[in-house]
Parts: structure tokens; sequence; C-alpha cells
């Protein structure tokens, strides 16, 4: 069999005993010849199946009109045979290797998905606009706060063009700052304001491995609430520095009129307005008039005129002990000063009433040309300017009351002083009159000591 095996041509066997031994040499002697006495012996010739590395096989091939002659046609059959085998070799390997394929397929698909869902889950985890651009502006993907934020589902931006998507002003100026990332490969980082949000946009550039800036990873974080609170703090320390200023004032100066101007000064610093008055209100609080102000319209109110608080807004004020505003003239009311105010081009105001144990002294006004310009945080600081102004209207008053006081007492002192030097004038023409001078004519005090003598006595 090895023999045959080796070699590379067909061998006939006549008597072909031998060889059916030994091919079934695996087998008892006695089970070998049962076969070979069962099925008979015919001639055989015998082909190796050839591998690209040697022998893969035999085939034999048995029968009666078998001769050597018949040796080329069982090579022939023998060949097919072969790449038979090999082709099932190969499609063994091949159905091997697209199985182990298809596994790594479906383990890099699943990796693929997981992944996905990963950078999905990051971006939706990110509570700020986040989407990544190829360099034409191509949204590849994004998160749910930026399709928010724009107006458009999740699944309408994917694929559409981020330049497409924005207000014409805000997309040039994007796309400046994105061709700066992609030209320079460095981080762009910029504010714009959006659909009336104030970003702060970080353009990322992603590079691949020879280092070309292929896609850009962009974020948006909406600053707005930070800058309002940047802003209230700005204000709020800005009104302290006011406070403080007219704090200054107010212990340093009793002078009104120097008072009132520093308030409307302040003001003016402190709001945006177009007019601004102090109002004051008569002891009876029946009548009001201004005692400040200043507008940058032509005034149509007088300085120091008296006028009725009854049907006027003041009577309200008196009333409700309350602040009072309008974001558009007349819009709560239709007062007697509405038409005055619209004359000086006025649209907005808040007035702020001025207590003193639950009495109103005055009232603080601050007037606009823009309708609604004024937000609560606006009344809460002119309400604690209203309080100083009431201390430093108290404070005036009771100076001013401390000086008619002194004033009558200074009158009341001279008037003392004059009728003492009248009475002193009459005794002294009393003591040195000619009568007096024949008579001895003393005055003296309780304990009997003599304040005044004329001549005669001290004689």
């Amino acid at each position: 069999m090895a023999e045959v095996l080796g070699s590379t041509t067909p061998a006939f066997f006549a008597e072909p005993r031998s060889i059916c031994a030994a091919v079934l040499g695996w087998l008892p002697p006695a089970a070998a010849e049962t076969i070979i006495a069962r099925y008979g012996l015919q001639p055989l010739i015998c082909v190796p199946i050839a591998g690209e590395e040697g022998a893969i096989g035999l085939l034999a091939v048995a029968g009666g009109d078998l001769s050597a002659a018949d040796g080329p046609v069982v090579a022939t059959f023998a060949e097919q045979t072969a790449i038979a085998l090999e082709n099932v070799r190969l499609f063994d390997e091949v159905s091997a290797l697209a199985a182990q394929l298809e596994q790594r397929v479906t383990e890099r698909t699943e990796a693929l998905r997981a992944s996905e869902e990963t950078a999905r889950a990051l971006l939706n985890g990110i509570s700020e606009s986040a989407f990544l651009l190829d360099p034409a502006g191509h949204i590849l993907a994004a998160n749910e706060t930026f399709a928010e934020r724009i107006g458009r589902r999740l699944g309408e931006v994917i694929g559409a063009n981020v330049y497409d998507l924005l207000p014409p002003d805000v997309s040039h100026s994007r796309r400046v700052y994105a061709e700066e990332a992609l030209r320079t490969g460095h981080v762009a980082r910029f504010e714009d304001v959006r659909f009336g949000r104030i970003i702060d946009n970080t353009f990322s550039p992603v590079k691949d491995q020879q280092g070309a800036v292929v896609r850009l990873a962009v974020l948006g974080f909406d600053i707005s609430e930070h800058r309002k609170a940047q802003l209230a703090i700005r204000r709020y320390a800005e009104r302290l520095a006011v406070v403080n200023r007219l704090d200054h004032i107010i212990s340093s100066n009793l002078n009104v009129d120097v008072v009132f101007d520093a308030f409307l000064g302040e003001l003016a610093r402190l709001f945006e307005l177009d007019r601004t008055s102090i109002v004051l209100l008569d002891e009876t609080g029946e009548q009001w008039q201004i005692a400040r102000q200043w507008t940058r319209g032509t005034p149509q109110f007088a300085v120091d005129v008296w006028r009725p608080v009854r049907g006027s807004i003041m009577e309200w004020l008196v009333t409700h002990r309350k602040p009072f505003v309008e974001n558009e003239i007349g819009e709560n009311g239709d007062w007697p000063e509405n038409a005055a105010l619209r004359r000086e081009g006025i649209h907005s105001r808040m007035l702020v009433p001025l207590v003193q144990n639950d009495r109103v002294i005055g009232v603080l006004t601050q007037a606009s040309s823009r309708p609604g310009c004024y937000a609560a945080e606006d009344l809460e600081a002119l309400s604690l300017i209203a309080d100083q102004l009431t201390i430093a209207i108290q404070n005036a008053r009771l100076y001013q009351q401390v000086q008619r006081h002194a004033l009558e007492l200074e009158d009341r002192v001279a008037q003392r002083t004059a009728e003492l030097a009248a009475s002193e004038d009459m005794l002294r023409s009393f003591f040195e009159s000619p009568g007096a001078l024949r008579g001895i004519v003393d005055l003296v005090d309780g304990d009997m000591r003599f304040v005044r003598v004329n001549a005669a006595s001290a004689r």
C-alpha cells in the first residue's frame, strides 16, 4: 500500500489478494477472509489521490474487465477526486473562516452598537448643547439639548448642515470660528447670542492618525442665567455704593437742597430714566408740590407749585401707601397728570411713597420714555432709596424746626435784652434825676443787699 501511495502512476493488480489483505488488515484475519470470499476478488487499479503536499488518499477501482490500459482513466478520476476533495477542504476552511468573520462582524457590530449607545448616552447626559460636525458643517451626531434649543427633533438635525439651522448672523460668525479651528487645529472658543440666549461655544478639532482635522466636536453652554447673576451682583454692588454715598450725604449734610440734588444725581447714575422728581406733601396731606425734578424733555410741571391731592395719583399713594408702577402711562388709571407726562415723552414710571410713621410725607418718582422699562429689582432698589430719602427729609425738617426754634429763642433773648436795657435806662434816669438827689434812694435785693443807691444815700 505504501508503494502505491508513493507512486505517481496507476497500479494494476490482476491478483489483488495481498492488496485487499493490506486494506482490510485492520480487521481480524478471519473477518477479512469472509469479506473477500463473499465479494470475491477481481482485478484492481489503484491510483493515489494527490494533494498539494502529497497523497491524501487512494482511489481503487475493481472489475472483472479491468486491465492496465484502464489506468489513465482511473487516474483522471483520481485527479478529479483530488480536486473535489481539495474543494471540500477549501470550502470547509472558507466556511470556518466565514463563520469566524461573521462572529467577528457580530461582535464588532455589537461593540459598535454599544459604543454608539454609550456615545449617545454621554451626549444626552450633557445638559448643554453637544454635537459633532464634519468639515463641511454636516451634523454627524447631536444630543437632545441641541435639538430642543433650535426647535427641531433630533432626527431632523442629524445629517443636516448646522449653518442652515441657525439665524444668518449667528451662522456667519460660527462658520468663521469653525474654519479657524479646521485651519489651525486649535480649539476655538467664543460667545454669541442665539435665539435670545447667550451661548459660550467651544469648537474642538478631532484629528485622524495623520494629524488632519476630520471632525469638529462642538459644545455650547447656555450662560444666560450666569450672566444675569453676574449683572445682578454688579447692580447690587452699585446699589450698595449708592446707598453708602447717600448715607454719607444724609449724615454729613442737613441742607435739604443739597440732599435733594444728591438723590437725583444718584438716581440718574443707577437707573435708566428720562424723568425723576421728589414730591412733598404739606402738613395737612391735602396738597403736594414738586420740590426737585429732572427731565430729559421739556418740563410740563412747575416746581414749588401746590396742587390738590384729591383726584390725583398722589391720593392713591396716600391711601394705599405702596409703590405704583405703570408699564404704559394710563394703564392703571386716568390721572390728571397723564397728559402732561405724555407730552414729555414718558411711557413707563415708578412712584414710591415716602412713609414716616404710617403717614405719607412725599413721593419719589422715576420715569422712562421706553414702555415697560422697569423690573421688580428696579422697584426694590428705588424703594430702598426712598427709605433713605424719607430719613433725609425727616432730618432736614427736624433741623429746620431746630433752626426755627433757635431763631425764636434768639428773638426772645433779643427782646428780653432790649426790655432789660430799657429798664436799666429807666432806673438810671430815676436815680440820677434832680428829685432823687435830695433824698436817699436805695434799691436792695431779697437779702437786703444794695443793688443800686443814689448819691444822697452814698453820702
